[in-house]
């Protein structure tokens, strides 16, 4: 065999080396299996027969889902920890706001949040977990059971469709920051450029800013070169004032379809999901629009920029680590992260950042704590993130500025397959299309591009992706240009 590489081009050695890399990564993502867990619905009686075909669709995936009378709660309950098996998770599901039906927040001491707000208490669910010894705590502040079964049909379409483009989706909303010209600027920089560093490699990114004197001011920035744009999937990430009832600079009439389709929308903002207000909330009017998310993280009192920040920072790197779980248990692992005295390197930096916004160095722990209290999941807990299918693939650069890119991979699919190299920045992302073909399922492909003119330095992301009746398959990996070595990236699928 040494003979015959000898005796190959320097193109085909390459594709060679990377094939066997591509083939190793195929082989350890096929250990990929969606995670059971013991679910317990508290709802009123006259909403569980809304309840019943969602409980059929989690039970037929592996889940255990039992149903309890909020007169249940907690005594007859016991705790949901000792019952569970192996591997899963005791997920509580309270149903209804509380207030008209289900089982009420609770009010939860404060020391900082009460500072900046009126409440001396903040209304959370956190406790309630900690009662019964739940993992993840969710809620479905639906009172109707028509409206219950309107939005578990929503969850259930999308839950048994293929993923679709629409899936990668990262779309960030910058709303006006209220304190100064400079201060908002240096705000959405600092969080922008952060968000770009911790999002998945292969979520294709967006900014858009809204105002008070117009809803919409830029344009999304990220979108692929197709023509036709997704209408649905994805997170949408709200950075900016909310109240109540509304998103500052967000036009009434706009609400209801603000977050672009997106499948989960984090409102990183005050008040947006205090269900237990009179009315409904943000976080209700969007769960109940037929065009709106199907599940929202909001918080129920007064947040802050730091403590913001370091929540949503957490559900990032849930949203690019390697096990991909379900929403639940992205949001309560984000929740205990996010309390941690210790962070990040790519959060070093921002406790002093914090102090020249005018934080109280010495109580940020307090305000971290608090934060976790106030910020709720209120949507449907065991809703998929990640339902794409792996590719392995490995991709080279040469190491001059006007390098070609070689790869190779192996589509799990039949379907249409793009080559994209993605570029994330400040405003959002760049998208080039390398390439577009037809493949067949198990059927090896080959990557020889040059790449665009202007990038002639530095590192960006190689996506591949297949669209078939079977779903979306994506693999991504890194290539590097205008160094002394040549950059050979191991693939890494859906990091």
């Amino acid at each position: 065999m040494a003979p015959m590489i000898l005796g190959m081009s320097t193109t085909a050695r390459v594709l060679l080396r990377l094939l066997a890399s591509a083939l190793g990564v195929v082989a350890a993502l096929a250990s990929w299996t969606t995670r059971a867990d013991l679910v317990v619905v508290v709802a009123e009686p006259a909403l569980r027969p809304a309840l019943a075909d969602w409980i059929t669709l989690r039970g037929r995936q592996g889940h255990r889902v039992k149903v309890a009378a909020p007169s249940d709660f907690p005594a007859r309950m016991g705790d949901l920890n000792s019952q569970t098996k192996p591997g899963e998770c005791a997920v509580l599901l309270l149903v209804g706001d509380g207030q008209r039906s289900g089982v009420p927040p609770v009010a939860a001491p404060t020391t900082v949040i009460r500072r900046y707000g009126p409440e001396a208490s903040i209304a959370s669910d956190e406790p309630l977990g900690q009662l019964v010894g739940a993992d993840v705590v969710a809620r479905l502040p639906f009172n109707e059971p028509e409206a219950l079964r309107e939005y578990l049909n929503r969850v259930m379409k999308r839950e048994t469709s293929p993923a679709t483009w629409g899936d990668l989706r990262l779309q960030l909303a910058a709303g006006v920051g209220g304190f100064s010209p400079m201060i908002d600027a240096a705000i959405e920089q600092a969080a922008a450029g952060l968000f770009n560093r911790l999002a998945p490699l292969e979520a294709t990114m967006s900014l858009t800013r809204y105002g008070i004197e117009q809803a919409l001011q830029d344009k999304p920035l990220a979108a692929s070169l197709e023509t036709a744009q997704p209408t649905r999937g994805g997170v949408w990430v709200w950075m900016g004032h909310g109240h109540r009832h509304e998103l500052a600079g967000v036009a009434e009439q706009s609400l209801d379809t603000v977050c672009g389709g997106a499948d989960v929308a984090v409102l990183l903002a005050c008040y947006t999901s205090d269900f237990a207000a009179p009315g409904r909330c943000v976080a209700e009017r969007l769960l109940a629009a037929e065009a709106g998310p199907l599940a929202v993280v909001g918080a129920t009192r007064v947040t802050m920029p730091y403590g913001n920040t370091r929540l949503g920072a957490a559900l990032l790197m849930g949203l690019r680590g390697e096990d991909h779980p379900a929403l639940g248990r992205l949001f309560a692992g984000a929740k205990s992260r996010s309390v941690e005295d210790s962070m990040p390197t790519e959060l070093q930096g921002l406790d002093q950042l914090a102090g020249l916004l005018g934080a109280d160095i010495k109580t940020l722990g307090a305000e971290r704590q608090e934060h976790a209290l106030a910020y709720h999941l209120l949507g449907d807990p065991l809703l998929s993130l990640d339902r794409t299918i792996p590719i392995g693939v490995s991709a080279s650069c040469d190491s001059t500025p006007d390098g070609s890119i070689l790869g190779i991979g192996l589509a799990p699919i039949a379907g249409r397959m793009k080559i994209e190299l993605l570029n994330k920045t400040s405003r959002g992302g760049e998208t080039e299309l390398l390439s577009v073909q037809t493949v067949q399922a198990n059927e090896p492909f080959y990557i020889h591009a040059s790449g665009p003119d202007k990038w002639r330095s530095g590192t960006r992301t190689l996506r591949v992706g297949v669209e078939g009746p079977e779903g979306l398959a994506v693999g991504v990996t890194t290539v590097t240009r205008g160094v002394k070595k040549a950059a050979a990236i191991n693939a890494s699928a859906g990091q």
